[in-house]
């Protein structure tokens, strides 16, 4: 939807958790030391940002335990987020849009804050 792509980096990470030779804590250790030794807009981009929360989302797939409530949507949104946004985790106190290319401007339909 945001037309993010996860790094060749990435991918090749990937492939070692697969094979059981990297976990995905290491996966994370790893990118942030890639990430790391970057300006702080390539820090900033969207690759880093889709890099870090591809790996979080491979971490939350594996855990069993999901719930479907209110303080789950905020704990996964902290830890997708955490390092990358100030906000993680926090239920926002306003609404938001965002111009979308691959609706040619419009925005999705977010849900009123609380």
């Amino acid at each position: 939807m945001d037309y993010l792509e996860v790094s060749d980096y990435l991918i090749e990470l990937s492939k070692e958790n697969i094979y059981g030779k990297l976990s995905n804590e290491s996966v994370e250790k790893l990118l942030y030391s890639h990430y790391e030794n970057m300006t702080e807009d390539d820090r900033i981009s969207r690759r880093m940002e889709c890099d870090l929360v591809s790996n979080r989302i491979v971490q939350l797939l594996k855990d069993d335990s999901f719930t479907f409530s209110p303080a789950v949507l905020k704990s996964i949104h902290k830890y997708l987020f955490r390092g990358i946004y100030d906000i993680a985790g926090e239920i926002r106190s306003y609404n938001i849009s965002k111009a979308d290319p691959i609706l040619n401007g419009e925005t999705v339909k977010h849900a009123n804050f609380l």
